[in-house]
């Protein structure tokens, strides 16, 4: 590896390791101990009883009653600190297995570290996508599975006479458990399928059985997970605001209009791309060099591309009447960068003389470029967020108050406390989901810490000032 290489690597895994270190000050919260309370009946039975009583997400909903926090916060931590690694694994297994021997395996660990910064500096959530486990199990997790999905097509595509039946049957399973982790997720797998399925149909493909079948499997997935009772259960908590179909419309319009723009102009994004430009060339160079059928797909992907907010948004505004939080859209995003990156090959075929002028650029600026991208992805948005709340003392604080929170929760149900009073969060991290209690003890988040510590009550009270200074 070259030493501007070199250089250029240890400026990502320097901007990773903030990621990796704000892991260390997660907590949990809300549902989290939900979660954790109904596991104690059994895991099987309780996922039945989410399928019955609360929602389809048959996958996510396994994985959220593995919630580590009876293990400890350590455990809890550790589970945030692999959803940043694992993302970077797949990422790096599917651009292995398409670059080949055309890429090299530190280009390659480059490349998906790369792309694993410039996602988690740029997510719309990042508290959502990392470090607030039911979220990221529910919402990011999905990744894994559905990139060594893909992972396992491309090497199938790659080697089509020595393509074996486990490979397929791998393949399927793999998507069953991608698509059942939430709607959203599951929308975009058939949306996806059923482009590919078309596009064999109009290009005379001889292997449109696989695409099919797959379809078959993808739609079956989705119909597990919307027509399961816990459904109707949820729905029942927005009776009167959802199924309107022109606020859904319009609310659908303008979010596409607002993260759309926000995306196309992203300054991290567009260096990210002129980077990554030589790598899509070696990409560019495994697959058949047709300009006609490579412009065909680049619009494809733009279609896919255009989507992807609808997609994400429409679902929510359609089913609560509002967006609620950014995980779907950090969801989205995801979908889109893999998008964006994959039109690069695409868009290098289609058009030849402007892939000259990109690779020339990108060659004589590249190490501008590069230090461009580090300080993009080290000191902006979510970084800035990250870094501030870190610097600050925010994270500290907030883990202290939540340290002596659970000491107190623990406290009052050793002494059978009735009620059981706790301190609400004083000036909380931006950049972490802190979903606090209230001074009701019936909300629902004051009941699911009741639940997890067998107490009767929980009940929120604000700190004074002076108390807080003294503290």
């Amino acid at each position: 590896m070259s030493a501007r290489r070199s250089a250029f690597a240890l400026g990502l895994a320097v901007s990773l390791s903030l990621y990796v270190a704000a892991c260390l000050f997660a907590n949990p919260a809300a549902d989290d101990f939900i979660y954790a309370s109904n596991a104690r009946n059994g895991l099987v039975r309780a996922w039945v009883q989410e399928y019955v009583g609360w929602n389809g997400r048959y996958a996510s909903n396994a994985l959220l009653l593995l919630v580590p926090l009876p293990l400890g916060l350590g455990a809890y931590r550790l589970a945030a600190v692999l959803v940043v690694a694992s993302t970077a694994v797949v990422v790096y297994a599917l651009l292995r297995t398409l670059g080949g021997a055309d890429i090299t395996r530190s280009e390659t660990a480059v490349c998906s570290a790369a792309f694993c910064a410039l996602f988690l500096s740029q997510s719309p959530s990042i508290g959502d996508s990392v470090y607030w486990y039911t979220a990221a199990a529910t919402y990011q997790v999905w990744i894994v599975p559905a990139i060594l999905y893909l992972t396992v097509l491309a090497r199938q595509s790659a080697a089509p006479r020595r393509a074996a039946p486990w490979r397929l049957s791998l393949a399927v399973a793999l998507l069953i458990i991608a698509a059942g982790f939430n709607e959203v997720v599951t929308l975009m797998l058939v949306v996806f399928h059923a482009a590919w399925l078309l596009w064999s149909v109009r290009h005379e493909s001889s292997d449109r059985m696989t695409p099919g079948v797959l379809l078959g499997v993808t739609v079956l997935c989705s119909l597990c997970m919307l027509l399961s009772p816990g459904n109707a259960v949820r729905q029942s908590m927005y009776a009167g605001v959802r199924h309107q179909f022109l606020h859904s419309v319009a609310w659908t319009v303008l979010q596409t209009l607002r993260f759309g723009a926000d995306w196309l102009s992203n300054g991290a994004l567009l260096i990210a791309t002129l980077l990554f430009v030589p790598f899509g060339d070696a990409l560019s160079r495994r697959w058949p060099r047709d300009r006609r059928r490579a412009a065909q797909t680049l619009k494809l992907l733009i279609a896919g591309m255009a989507i992807v907010v609808p997609i994400a948004v429409f679902p929510a505004y359609w089913e609560t009447g509002t967006l609620g939080q950014h995980r779907t859209i950090a969801s989205g995003y995801m979908v889109f960068l893999l998008l964006w990156f994959a039109g690069v090959p695409a868009l290098l075929v289609a058009a030849p003389r402007q892939a000259d002028a990109l690779k020339l650029f990108s060659e004589r600026w590249r190490t501008v470029l590069a230090a461009l991208l580090i300080v993009a992805v080290a000191m902006t948005r979510n970084s800035y967020a990250l870094g501030s709340d870190l610097i600050s003392g925010r994270l500290a604080s907030y883990d202290r108050a939540m340290h002596d929170r659970f000491a107190r929760l623990e406290a009052c149900h050793d002494q059978a406390a009735p009620t059981c009073d706790i301190d609400l969060l004083r000036d909380p991290p931006a950049s972490f989901v802190t979903t606090d209690v209230s001074p009701n003890v019936d909300h629902w988040v004051n009941v699911a810490y009741a639940r997890y510590y067998r107490i009767p009550k929980v009940r929120g009270r604000t700190i004074a000032v002076s108390d807080h200074v003294r503290h």
